[in-house]
């Protein structure tokens, strides 16, 4: 990610309305979920930090991050428990955590095997523990904005879902969020190749009246999603759990 970026998210993450709808999204996956209030919760790609404050609230947070910079707007927040390393080698000991939050980390370039980031998430897991992954949608919606970010790769669901099985995941939930607005945003990731602009969607953040109505949108979008997956959207939203009992370990004893 460029550098410029972080200090971009770390001004507007708060309250931008996509930041604040992935975090409802997170609370409402776990309230259906789990785990409890006060388990081991490791945000891995932890960025600069408004998810790790959210979920400090109940849970007992630790956040890694290739980025120093961005584990300096983390400690900025007063958060502690942090560590630097990538998501294919985290630098932790294994089957530590109930819980693992992945937001837009497997996209990025720096994640050079999005198989190997999910192993790592599966190894500090407990048994029985869960994953959160969020990821962008769509190859060809790849626009300026992903470059700045350093994106190598948008999924599709079913490529998620074959990832997460590949890992030793069993699948909870797949879907697709950012559903109502998928039809203008893509228009607007079209015509930028046709007119290529620099920079990410962050440096032109909607006014206050835009940020509402876009709030207010995801939040009827979030009442559909209480009930049925949806079809497309601009990003996908995953939970998957690690099973009690690891099936590849059984595989190797027979």
């Amino acid at each position: 990610m460029n550098p410029k970026e972080y200090e971009t998210m770390y001004r507007v993450e708060d309250r931008h309305w996509w930041y604040e709808g992935l975090r409802k999204m997170i609370g409402s996956a776990l309230s259906d979920y789990g785990p409890p209030e006060g388990s081991r919760f490791l945000d891995i790609g932890c960025g600069t930090g408004a998810n790790m404050a959210m979920l400090s609230e109940r849970y007992d947070i630790a956040g890694i991050d290739i980025s120093g910079q961005a584990l300096a707007l983390c400690r900025a927040r007063s958060i502690q428990q942090l560590a630097r390393g990538s998501a294919n080698a985290i630098p932790l000991a294994a089957e530590q955590f109930d819980a693992v939050l992945m937001m837009d980390v497997l996209y990025h370039a720096a994640v050079s095997d999005k198989a190997e980031a999910l192993r790592e998430a599966y190894r500090v897991l407990k048994p029985g523990g869960l994953l959160l992954i969020n990821v962008p949608a769509y190859d060809w919606l790849r626009s300026s904005h992903d470059r700045a970010i350093h994106t190598d790769t948008r999924f599709t669901r079913g490529e998620i879902k074959s990832l997460l099985k590949a890992a030793g995941f069993k699948t909870e939930r797949v879907t697709y969020w950012d559903t109502l607005l998928f039809p203008a945003a893509a228009a607007v990731r079209l015509w930028g190749k046709v007119r290529p602009r620099d920079g990410s969607d962050l440096e032109s953040s909607p006014g206050k009246l835009a940020n509402t109505l876009f709030q207010t949108i995801l939040r009827a979008e979030r009442l559909v999603l209480r009930h049925v997956n949806l079809p497309f959207g601009l990003s996908i939203f995953a939970v998957a759990r690690k099973p009690l009992r690891d099936p590849r370990a059984s595989a190797m004893n027979n």
